[in-house]
């Protein structure tokens, strides 16, 4: 089971190199541009309204742009940190395809809530964000766009705080047709306990 992605935000420098600048654009950007990509892809249907910009998150335009930099770092190494738990989580499949027993085997993905808006900070710990050195979270402007298209986050029990991916893949005990289809019937981890 992985921390990340969660806080303290720390990532490898490799893996942060991959996302400098793809924040530059800011949160409202980040948060349409996912709103558009989930009616595309299905996820959400086409008459899903998007959320306001949580009322204690700045508009990206009025940040400063001498604190943009900054700002933008904590989502590159958050995407750091997915991209990271994703290898990880390749090199297990690719395990188990070499020992052929992909197709054999439940992999379970989900979270235990949404996005964290806290805003975590030790005076100790005043490195650069990404190293161990620091020891920060993304904020709530960064945990908006992060659970677009809904309001709230971890804590709330509005879908920002408790709707989140489940994928399930089980080859041998799925049947086919299910294969590659998005479903919007809940789930729990009580389901998962009780199976």
């Amino acid at each position: 089971a992985y921390t990340a992605p969660h806080w303290p935000l720390h990532a490898l420098e490799k893996d942060i190199a991959k996302y400098k600048g793809k924040y530059d654009k800011g949160w409202d950007a980040l948060r349409m541009e996912r709103y558009e990509r989930m009616k595309k892809m299905g996820i959400i249907p086409e008459n899903t309204v998007l959320t306001e910009r949580h009322e204690d998150a700045a508009a990206w335009y009025t940040v400063p742009k001498r604190l943009r930099p900054e700002l933008s770092s904590r989502m590159e190494v958050y995407a750091a940190q997915i991209d990271n738990m994703d290898q990880g989580i390749g090199r297990i499949i690719a395990e188990l395809e070499r020992t052929n027993q992909l197709e054999n085997t439940v992999i379970m993905f989900l979270s235990d809530n949404g996005a964290c808006a806290e805003m975590i900070s030790h005076d100790d710990k005043t490195g650069e964000i990404g190293t161990d050195a620091s020891f920060e979270s993304y904020g709530l402007a960064w945990a908006n766009a992060s659970n677009t298209p809904f309001q709230m986050f971890k804590h709330w029990i509005h879908e920002g705080g408790i709707a989140t991916p489940f994928v399930v893949h089980w080859p041998k005990g799925i049947d086919s047709k299910y294969n590659g289809k998005l479903y919007r019937k809940p789930a729990h981890l009580v389901d998962v306990m009780a199976t």
